[in-house]
């Protein structure tokens, strides 16, 4: 994955597919803000979740991480390896939402990222894309990120966050990625559906 640089800074969110459709008519909110999808459907842990809500964010534009609406910097996640070896999900219903940090910007969304979870007390907040190159790259682009004897951050830096304030407009789409043919093909019709094409961002 030599393409995860600092200068593409590509970030990806996962979601069940069963939530495209709110997302295209309304963008992705963060847990403060509307509207909500009554049929939301969750892949994550709701303890994290509610974690979130208490956790402080020490710069412009400030709030609690429930403020923001967190993405990832590479596409394997911790979250995602977590729900296919605990079974919690079917992977096949897991679609990943594609943007860039830039494309974020350009929208005049304000936005801060972390070096690593944000959960984690040590973990540094930024809110300049010109900070980007203090985020593990190496990390990012690995295939496995596991702790090691010499290394037990690997995974922490693995789940450095970009966080978009308040909401995600479906605009800022640049591709979402699936597992399947068949699952390529159910997204296309909900595309369809919403009259909204997702090309890939060159």
């Amino acid at each position: 994955m030599r393409w995860l640089t600092p200068q593409n800074a590509y970030i990806f969110r996962i979601i069940a597919i069963q939530n495209l459709p709110h997302i295209l008519e309304h963008g992705i909110p963060c847990r403060n803000c509307k509207p909500q999808n009554p049929d939301f459907v969750n892949i994550g842990g709701s303890d994290i979740i509610e974690k979130r809500d208490s956790r402080s964010v020490p710069l412009a534009p400030y709030g609690s991480l429930s403020d923001y609406v967190p993405f990832y910097f590479a596409p394997r996640s911790p979250m995602l390896g977590s729900i296919v070896h605990r079974e919690t999900f079917p992977q096949d219903d897991i679609i990943h939402i594609v943007s860039k940090a830039s494309i974020i910007q350009s929208a005049s969304i304000p936005f801060v990222f972390t070096d690593g979870h944000a959960l984690i007390d040590f973990s540094i907040f930024r809110n300049s894309l010109n900070d980007l190159h203090l985020l593990d790259w190496e990390v990012m682009r690995s295939k496995y990120w596991r702790v090691t004897e010499a290394d037990n951050d690997r995974m922490r830096r693995r789940m450095a966050e970009f966080l978009a304030h308040r909401n995600f407009p479906a605009r800022l789409i640049a591709s979402v990625a699936v597992k399947s043919e068949e699952k390529a093909g159910a997204v296309k019709t909900i595309l369809d559906r919403f009259a909204l094409y997702i090309k890939p961002d060159k």
